[in-house]
């Protein structure tokens, strides 16, 4: 039975507190069920989705259309009601409804991001050599591999654009709510609907984020896993480079199609990710990158360069000095601590590090530059004799248990550094 066809039955009573009463438990009634009806019909509309653009104009795909298409056909219903109170009362319980199926819709799009943290490599350090009896460079998990690279660049740029409709349709349906509300002369204010619809935004927000994270943690430790992860500065690679050079090169080529793929005002945060994610990957080369990776004191120069053509490459100056890549101050801030390690550990012989070592603090915080750990990884790099028999007499001790083969170094970062 519609909402108002209810409402005219419980109005025959006399008793109206009682109406009022009642009818608050109909309503509830009501938009549960209408609740559960707009899940499956967004679950079957996100099902039946192959996440691609609808036009090169519009980038988002079909499902989030239907979703939003669903709330502007409820918008009459919601305040269809005569009596004032009980308007605003069904139009913010059907408003809780929209939030929590735009959050419900923004679950669903994320679940084809979640492997982000699967795709870190684990730390290469100890054990046999880069082809020896222990295998070749950890790999990325079967069970995820075979998912990800199912997953295409389109798809992923989809998923990211439709959650940035979301987030501006949000804007929009909380504007036409207040407007319609006017119209009915109910005193509902944009304030109202901000606190209705502020766990769907944030939801949005963050997935958003993650979404766009996810993206470029999948270009640099999967599709850049052989180029960059594995072989940069690796002579035991079939995939060897001596300088970043190559890794960039690629990256010019390839960007250009990922900017045409997301939308303009998305473009600048996913290529900070993308920026992000290789300063990590530089760092885990550097410090947990393998035993046939071997870097002197003297490599910190050529170190540095790579660094700062990386840096350069992503802030993309033209030739009157204006910035056409992501913020000098972002790129320059979140690869400082790759560039400390480098003058401040990298640079050090290696009996200064051991002598560092002793004296460093027994805090095993991987964000401290001069923690322990980053100490013993710099040394299990070194090939002179004071730096193999320092790795060889502290094998039992727990700084190396933390920096050995196997552990996820990156997602130690990533909780103690909180990079969101």
């Amino acid at each position: 039975m519609e909402i108002t066809q209810l409402f005219s039955k419980v109005l025959d009573k006399e008793d109206i507190p009682e109406v009022h009463k009642e009818f608050r438990s109909l309503i509830s009634g009501y938009t549960n069920d209408e609740e559960a009806t707009f899940s499956t019909f967004v679950a079957r509309s996100l099902d039946a989705d192959k996440l691609t653009p609808m036009t090169a104009k519009h980038r988002h795909s079909s499902s989030v259309i239907d979703v939003f298409s669903l709330f502007t056909q409820n918008i009459p219903v919601m305040f269809s009601l005569s009596e004032p109170s009980l308007c605003e009362f069904f139009a913010g319980t059907m408003g809780g409804t929209f939030n929590r199926i735009i959050i419900k819709y923004a679950e669903m799009l994320l679940t084809h991001t979640q492997y982000r943290t699967d795709l870190y490599p684990l730390s290469a350090n100890g054990g046999k050599k880069f082809l020896g009896k222990r295998g070749p460079f950890p790999p990325i998990p079967p069970h995820v591999a075979d998912i990800v690279v199912l997953q295409t660049e389109e798809q992923l740029t989809v998923i990211i654009n439709n959650l940035n409709f979301i987030l501006k349709s949000i804007f929009k349906l909380k504007k036409e709510l207040t407007n319609t509300a006017a119209q009915h002369n109910l005193k509902i204010e944009s304030d109202f609907w901000d606190s209705i619809f502020i766990t769907s935004q944030r939801t949005v927000e963050e997935g958003l984020r993650e979404a766009s994270r996810y993206f470029a943690c999948r270009m640099v430790f999967m599709d850049l896993r052989e180029a960059y992860i594995e072989g940069l500065y690796n002579p035991a690679s079939p995939h060897y480079q001596v300088k970043i050079h190559g890794v960039l090169e690629y990256l010019e080529n390839h960007l250009p199609d990922v900017k045409s793929m997301v939308d303009d005002d998305v473009v600048s945060d996913v290529m900070t990710w993308i920026f992000r994610e290789m300063v990590d990957g530089f760092e885990y080369i550097l410090l947990y990158g393998g035993n046939d990776r071997r870097f002197e004191p003297k490599d910190a120069e050529s170190l540095m360069q790579d660094l700062l053509e990386m840096q350069k490459f992503f802030i993309a100056k033209d030739k009157s000095g204006e910035i056409k890549g992501i913020s000098e101050q972002v790129v320059i801030g979140y690869s400082s601590r790759v560039k400390t390690i480098i003058a401040n550990l990298m640079e050090y012989s290696s009996d200064s590090l051991i002598e560092l070592f002793e004296s460093a603090k027994s805090s095993n915080e991987v964000m401290e530059v001069q923690s322990k750990q980053n100490i013993m990884c710099v040394l299990f790099h070194r090939n002179d004799k004071n730096a193999k028999a320092f790795i060889k007499t502290h094998k039992k001790n727990e700084v190396y248990k933390l920096t050995k083969r196997g552990n996820n170094v990156l997602l130690q970062m990533d909780i103690q550094n909180k990079r969101n």
